[in-house]
């Protein structure tokens, strides 16, 4: 039996933010809870996957590029506050996909004489450009994140080669990043489990749904906040 699309965008949107605050709770306030961590992972690809349907439904892109610059501005703080990872979060990283999808559309619609290869070569230089940015200034989810939001968007119609994608791209980053971290794929490659977005994926029916408030987007230095001074009261 054949399951048809049945969830909407906001309804993914809920579950990311659900999964995300599951997978916090348990990093800050019980580390080693690695149940609730694998949970978290589909979050992200989540997030991703929304940037990317967000692009093509915005009236104004250039608002609502700004809007995830100063989102992440303000997010950094309470991020650095909760984690001790020297890293960026989350939204710098959705922030420079953004951008990054941005430019894969400017560059492909551009009116000047180029031959359809050199716009492509000058597409996929600007997003692996991007994408090492993204490593290089430590970026939650790395040129990876950046990459995978790129290409749900460029693929967002292709549901079979966006599946071998996020497969291919979440193995290869789950193994390397254990590596890197000297343990072993099993033990530590929880990253794998982010292939899960692909059943919420699929479920997508290509509706809005219900509009949640532009409040959410606050809900992310907000949750971090709480959970740093729920911290803070639980061990003094």
């Amino acid at each position: 039996m054949q399951i048809r699309p049945f969830i909407s965008s906001n309804t993914i949107k809920i579950i990311a933010i659900v999964t995300m605050v599951v997978d916090h709770v348990a990093t800050i306030l019980f580390p080693g809870t690695t149940w609730m961590n694998i949970i978290g992972r589909v979050s992200f690809p989540l997030f991703a996957w929304l940037i990317a349907l967000g692009y093509t439904r915005t009236r104004n892109v250039d608002r609502y590029i700004f809007r995830l610059f100063i989102l992440a501005l303000i997010s950094q703080i309470p991020y650095d506050l909760a984690f001790d990872d020297h890293q960026l979060n989350i939204f710098i990283t959705l922030f420079i996909g953004l951008l990054g999808i941005d430019l894969w559309q400017r560059i492909g619609a551009t009116t000047l004489s180029i031959s359809p290869y050199i716009k492509n070569v000058f597409r996929f230089s600007v997003i692996a450009a991007f994408a090492t940015i993204a490593n290089q200034l430590h970026a939650a989810y790395g040129g990876w994140g950046v990459l995978l939001i790129v290409s749900m968007y460029v693929l967002r119609n292709h549901f079979r080669a966006l599946c071998f994608w996020i497969i291919i791209s979440t193995l290869f980053e789950s193994i390397s990043f254990g590596r890197e971290n000297g343990t072993p794929y099993m033990e530590y490659g929880i990253g794998i489990y982010s292939i899960t977005c692909i059943f919420f994926i699929y479920l997508y029916s290509g509706a809005p749904g219900k509009k949640l408030s532009k409040l959410w987007y606050f809900f992310y230095p907000a949750h971090l906040l709480l959970l740093v001074a729920i911290q803070y009261l639980w061990f003094q």
